[in-house]
Parts: C-alpha cells; sequence; structure tokens
C-alpha cells in the first residue's frame, strides 16, 4: 500500500482518517455580517456585497472602488431566463442610509452636477442581460441590454424608461414582484409594488422578443449608498439551472509536483469569516476509497487552504479532492494529479500572461489549451488588471483593498480552474497584480501597497511552488518565492525580475554602461542561487527560466497610437551590466519564457556577442489591453532569417544584442488611420475581433529532451486546436531550435 507523508503547515492525519468538522452552521450566526453570499451569486465587485441576517446588502463604493455612476451588481450566477415559458423574482428593498455626494469639481455646473449626482440613485433588479461574447457567463463583467426594474432617486417605480406617478418612501420596506412571460409575439412584464402598511401598484409593459432572455442581477448605484435587499426569489419554467456555474465555497486549485514526490497543492476560497470551520481537508482516492491524507487551516487574508504532501505517487494518476464542510454541508472540489512525465521524451509547456479582461472567461482560449494539452501551465504575470472589469481599484483600507483585489483575481481563476485542477501550475504576479503600472521593487522599498497586501497577493498566486530557496524577506517584511522546481526530468528557475530591480529614478540614462555598474536587476541572492543552480541542473536535458518578462527591449512602438518609442525601463533590457550578469549566470542552453509586453518575440540573446546567450521567448498577452510591436527601423545585421519580416540580428534601444527568430506583431494601422481604436477592421466586429487585431492570443513551448530542441508555438486568439491550420499561429511561426 502507498503511503503518503503529510507536511501540512497546520495538521496531519494518517491516510485513512476521516475528516471532521466544527463549523457551526454560518446562518445561525445572528447580526454577523458575511462577505460571501452563497454560491448562487456573483458579486460585482465583491466588496460591495454582503449577507447579514439573511439580507443581501448593497454597499456602493463603501471603501471606494466604483466608477462614478456605474452600477454594483448581484447576479444570480446559476439561473438564467430561457427563451419560452414564464418566471417570477421577488424580493423586498429599502435604503439604509444615504451619504452626501461629493460636491461637483470647480468651475462644472453646480446645479446641473448635484441634479446628476441624484438621478445616480437607483435600486432594484436588471433583465434579460447578454454577454460581449458568445460565453454567457461574460455578462458578469460585461453586461448589456439590461432592462431596470427598481426605485428611483425621486422615490419612483422605474419599469424600464418609465416611472409611475405614485411615489414611496425608500426607507420604508417594499415588496417588489416582478412576473414576466418570454418567447411570446413579445415579452409581457408585470411588476407589483407594495410598500410596507400600504397599497399596492401594478404595472404592466409589453417587450420586443426575447428581451427577458438572459442573466439577471440585483443592482445598486449612488455613491456612498447602503441598500437592503430581502428574501431574493426565482421560479417559473423559464428557468434554466446551471449548477456548474456555482461560485464557492471552494472555488479552484492550483498544484506544483515535483521529482523527490512532493505534491504542495493550494485551494482558493470565497471570502470566509471567523465564524466559518478553519480546516479543509485533502483526500487522494485509492481503490475506489477516499483517504484524507493531510489538513489544513484557512490562511484568511488570502482566503487559501494550502496542503504539502511527500511520496505522491509518480507514474499513475493520483484523483484528489478537497473538502470543506460550510454550515451543514460539505463542499468538495476534484482535480487529477497527474503522472509525472519524466519517461516521457516530449513535454509540452502552456504560457498565458496579461489577461486585461475584455474576454471573460476566455472560452475560446480554454478550449483550445484544452485540445493542445500542455503538460504544465506557466502564467507569467498580469494575471489580473486594475480596471479589468470597470472597477476602480481599492488601496485602503487593508480589508478594502484585499476584497478589492480577491473581485479580480477569482475572475482568474473561474477562467481557467477547468485546466488548474489537473495539471500542474507556475503562477507569479506582475506589476498590475501588485497594483503597479510597473513596478521596480528596489528590495521591497518600490511597492506603493501595504506589504501584508502584497504577502497576501503572493500567497494567492505563488503559495502552491515550492519553497523559496532563500526564504528571508526583503527590505518591509514583504517574501519572497524565487525558487527551483525539478519535474519531469528537467528544471525550472522561477524568478522574481521585479522585486529586487533599481528604480530609474536617479539612475544614469541612455546607453552608458559605465554609469550603471551599481544598479540592481535580480540582486546578489538571486544571482547567487542561479549560479548554483545551473551548476546543479548541467546534465539536465532542458532547463528552464521562468520569469515576468524579457532581458532585452524587444518592442519600438506602443499605444493605440502605435507610436516609435525609444526607452523601456519596464524591460529587464534595463540595467544593461545587470542584464549581462544575469544573463551570464543561467548558461547559453537554458530556455527563457517572459511575458508583460503584450508581443510575442522569440530571441537569443546577446551579451559580449551575438548570440552568446540564452534562448528567450516572450509571449503575447492572453486579452492585449496596450498594444506593442517589433518594427524596427534599421535592417538587420546579416539579413533576415527564412526571409521572415523582422527576424535577424540587432541591437535595442538600449544597446542590448538579440537575433530574433520569430515576432508576432499586431496587425498594422491601416493607411491614414493614427488610433488603433478607430481602425475599420474594429468597427462593428465586436471585442473578440478588436483583440484578435491587437495582436492576443498565447504561447506554447514543446521540448524534444533527447535531441534537446524547442519548438515555439505563437497561436492567435482566434482560432479552433481541433482543426488544425497553418494559419492558427502568427506568421513564422512556429520555429524549432536547437538548445546546444
Amino acid at each position: 500500500m502507498k503511503h503518503w507523508i503529510c507536511l501540512s503547515f497546520v495538521a496531519c492525519v494518517c491516510p485513512g482518517c476521516v475528516y471532521e468538522s466544527t463549523t457551526p452552521n454560518p446562518t445561525s450566526v445572528l447580526g454577523e455580517t458575511r462577505r460571501w453570499t452563497g454560491e448562487e451569486h456573483f458579486a460585482m465587485p465583491l466588496h460591495d456585497w454582503s449577507r447579514k441576517d439573511g439580507n443581501l446588502i448593497a454597499q456602493h463604493a463603501h471603501f471606494g472602488g466604483a466608477w462614478r455612476g456605474a452600477w454594483t451588481r448581484l447576479y444570480k450566477s446559476t439561473s438564467t431566463i430561457g427563451e419560452l415559458g414564464s418566471f417570477t423574482t421577488s424580493f423586498t428593498i429599502h435604503c439604509v442610509s444615504e451619504t452626501p455626494v461629493a460636491k461637483p469639481a470647480k468651475g462644472a455646473n453646480r446645479k446641473k452636477g448635484r441634479n446628476a449626482a441624484k438621478k445616480r440613485l437607483r435600486a432594484g433588479i436588471w433583465l434579460g442581460l447578454k454577454s460581449q461574447t458568445p460565453s454567457p457567463q461574460n455578462v458578469w463583467i460585461h453586461p448589456r441590454d439590461a432592462f431596470f426594474v427598481g426605485l428611483s432617486e425621486g422615490r419612483r417605480l422605474i419599469v424600464g424608461k418609465a416611472s409611475s406617478k405614485e411615489t414611496f418612501d425608500p426607507h420604508t420596506p417594499i415588496a417588489v414582484v416582478v412576473s414576466g412571460t418570454v418567447g411570446t409575439s413579445s415579452d409581457i412584464l408585470t411588476i407589483t409594488a407594495t410598500p410596507k402598511g400600504g397599497e399596492s401598484i401594478e404595472v404592466t409593459t409589453k417587450l420586443p422578443t426575447a428581451a427577458l432572455t438572459g442573466s439577471l442581477c440585483l443592482v445598486a448605484r449612488g455613491i456612498g449608498t447602503t441598500w437592503n435587499f430581502g428574501d431574493w426569489k426565482l421560479d417559473g419554467d423559464a428557468v434554466v439551472k446551471h449548477p456548474d456555474r456555482a461560485v464557492g465555497p471552494i472555488l479552484w486549485t492550483q498544484y506544483t509536483r515535483q521529482d523527490s514526490g512532493t505534491l504542495k497543492l493550494q485551494a482558493q476560497m470565497v471570502p470566509l469569516e471567523e465564524s466559518d470551520s478553519q480546516l479543509a481537508a485533502l483526500q487522494f482516492q485509492r481503490n475506489g476509497e477516499w483517504q484524507t491524507v493531510c489538513r489544513s487551516k484557512l490562511d484568511p487574508l488570502s482566503a487559501t487552504f494550502l496542503f504539502r504532501v511527500d511520496n505522491v505517487e509518480d507514474s499513475e494518476s493520483v484523483p484528489y479532492r478537497v473538502v470543506y464542510r460550510h454550515g451543514d454541508t460539505d463542499h468538495e472540489w476534484e482535480g487529477s494529479i497527474r503522472p509525472n512525465p519524466r519517461q516521457e521524451n516530449e513535454f509540452k509547456l502552456g504560457v498565458f500572461n496579461c489577461d486585461h479582461g475584455e474576454l471573460f472567461p476566455q472560452d475560446t482560449m480554454v478550449r483550445n489549451v484544452r485540445a493542445q494539452n500542455p503538460d504544465m501551465l506557466f502564467y507569467a504575470g498580469d494575471q489580473i488588471y486594475e480596471i479589468m472589469d470597470n472597477v476602480r481599484i481599492v488601496r485602503s483600507p487593508l480589508e478594502g483593498a484585499r476584497l478589492s483585489y480577491l473581485s479580480k483575481w477569482y475572475q482568474f481563476g473561474l477562467t481557467w480552474r477547468s485546466l488548474l485542477k489537473d495539471r500542474p501550475s507556475v503562477i507569479i504576479p506582475d506589476d498590475h497584480d501588485v497594483f503597479m503600472g510597473n513596478v521596480w521593487g528596489d528590495s521591497g522599498r518600490g511597492y506603493v501597497m501595504d506589504p501584508v497586501w502584497v504577502n497576501m497577493i503572493q500567497r494567492t498566486q505563488t503559495g502552491g511552488l515550492p519553497d523559496p530557496v532563500d526564504p528571508a524577506p526583503v527590505e518591509r517584511g514583504i517574501n519572497v518565492y524565487f525558487t527551483a522546481l525539478d519535474y519531469a526530468g528537467m528544471s525550472f528557475a522561477v524568478i522574481e525580475d521585479r522585486k529586487f530591480k533599481s528604480q530609474p529614478k536617479n539612475q544614469p540614462k541612455g546607453k552608458d554602461r559605465a554609469k550603471l555598474q551599481d544598479a540592481v536587476l535580480l540582486g546578489d541572492r538571486q544571482i547567487t542561487f542561479l549560479k548554483n543552480w545551473t551548476r546543479r541542473t548541467e546534465d539536465m536535458p532542458i532547463r528552464w527560466f521562468l520569469s515576468q518578462t524579457m532581458f532585452t527591449k524587444a518592442n519600438t512602438n506602443s499605444g493605440n497610437y502605435l507610436k516609435r518609442n525609444r526607452t523601456d525601463y519596464d524591460s529587464n533590457g534595463w540595467p544593461m551590466p545587470a542584464r549581462d550578469r544575469a544573463l551570464g549566470a543561467i548558461g547559453r542552453d537554458t530556455i527563457m519564457v517572459h511575458g508583460d509586453q503584450h508581443i510575442s518575440v522569440l530571441a537569443r540573446l546577446g551579451i559580449k556577442h551575438w548570440d552568446d546567450g540564452p534562448l528567450a521567448f516572450m509571449v503575447t498577452g492572453s486579452s492585449v489591453g496596450f498594444p506593442r510591436a517589433w518594427w524596427p527601423e534599421l535592417k538587420p545585421h546579416d539579413g533576415l532569417i527564412n526571409n521572415i519580416p523582422y527576424t535577424g540580428r540587432y541591437r535595442d534601444d538600449m544597446g542590448n544584442l538579440l537575433t530574433v527568430h520569430g515576432v508576432a506583431n499586431p496587425k498594422p494601422l491601416p493607411e491614414g488611420i493614427t488610433d488603433a481604436r478607430n481602425r475599420p477592421d474594429f468597427k462593428d466586429k465586436g471585442v473578440f475581433a478588436v483583440q484578435d487585431a491587437k495582436g492576443s492570443g498565447h504561447g506554447m513551448i514543446v521540448v524534444d529532451k533527447q535531441n534537446r530542441t524547442a519548438r515555439f508555438e505563437a497561436y492567435r486568439l482566434d482560432f479552433n486546436a481541433a482543426n488544425p491550420k497553418p494559419t492558427d499561429q502568427f506568421n513564422g511561426f512556429p520555429v524549432t531550435l536547437k538548445l546546444r
């Protein structure tokens, strides 16, 4: 019988032990405010919604973080209105409190501004919501075609664009019943509003066919206003159930495993309260029975459970599940620990980064990657963006900042969880993940957010990595995670190329390398680690270097106008002497893998001479927000490679040497168009076409261990992996190169 050794950070149980929970029933804790409103809901944003004594509370922009005039929304995640039948949804509503809206800006029409702010105070329900992409869940982030029923700032019942003559006291509970019939020659909607102790008002309206078909959500608007929604129900034969769209309490898992047999697996949870169980169990299935192998205690800030188990089966798939009791119900999340492909000659790594959020939940990309079936996944950073969901971030207080981040982080996990549960992954944060447009960590001094918060986001993303090789925190108590993952007979160095980097401010500019000798890139600790790692892994067939961004300035044009740029201190082409020292520490036969720049570039880097450094592959963004291009003005030294445009030997704008073997540029701007947003091929073609034209996509690297070759693949956004075609990849890809 296989014995597993649990090295959980809090508790260990023997195989076969029964998982026990002392969880109180959360519904019995009266007066407690709970951030998670239930698995049948999706809150946008998370920090605006809570549950108390069975009621749903909307505190619009309670922590800040909303666009002025924006709606805060709570979706029925597991139910939609279908194309035929009838439905009824009901709730009570009243305004709990109002905070005066800030005065209009100086110089503005103050009366007009106050009236506009007043009109923003509304609460009720949206019906008939549609997505901007084919994915039905995209509606949670980017809804359109909303039909509003609810209360207005004028204390009237609003039904679409019409309003009642009668007024209500919004501070008194009002029972709202909305009954609809869909699929006839026109949709019919009847609304009844009954104030407590008052007379009912009923309104009936006809709408175009399918106007009510789609998603629905409770909504509120008005900065600083708190609304109470009670007893929200939905039923009828037009209601379509989607149990697979449940949200929580276990959201997803992510894991790494090592050739040594050590598994680290992390479960991401919804925000939990002190009254909830603080323990979860990890179970493996063997001989048809589930055996508890490990327990873990909740990390409350990150809302994660982290498990570590040694001696995990190496050659066979190991079914697992995480079990968590919430109230009186056991919740489970199942997956499979893949067999270690150590004996397989071919290994495939999928690479992703920079998802600006327009295409949530990336159904097309996830479907294609599932068909491509990589052995491991690498997410190189910018899993989130500050405005990816049109909700501004919250920087303080800590609880507001935590929920603001988790609200966006959950979108990443809900996108990728069907793949993360069944294969190892390396996930590392970049600048936008830590709420910074650019970050030069300066050994911990360069982060703008609270160090406790920075450690929290690092836990969510990197918790499943092997232990850091040099775990001492940097300045301000910010933790490190740089490490080595030995897997599949190879080794992966996971590097933090933001954390130690000097800030460009007060540093010499330009190509004068002599003046930059003291500027830091990776720092002494990581350079020492890399030198030792390079010596230790010398006989391995393949070595990998995983970090956020490329060690050269591999872009020449950027922005919606795709204008020529000259400097880019965010890239690791700067500082140049530190860049050369880092490349010298890892050896020429290493594959470097990166993201960050929203463009795919494959290059052999140069240190003192062209081609004396390692291969580097930078992958374009999954959904590009800020486009970049590699359109060098000078012809390459020694000409093009295989007659592919923009390939060959170059010096970047900082003087670094690189030999470009492949590049995946966005589509050039048409003649006379200076702003990508005005290009005719964007017009009326939807967000998917826009993102495709901007050069969105993903990367794949397939290595042959025996022959020590690597095939670099750069996939467009719009293709079907089940029916491969030469046009699936950007021009010039795939490219196969010898490593040694």
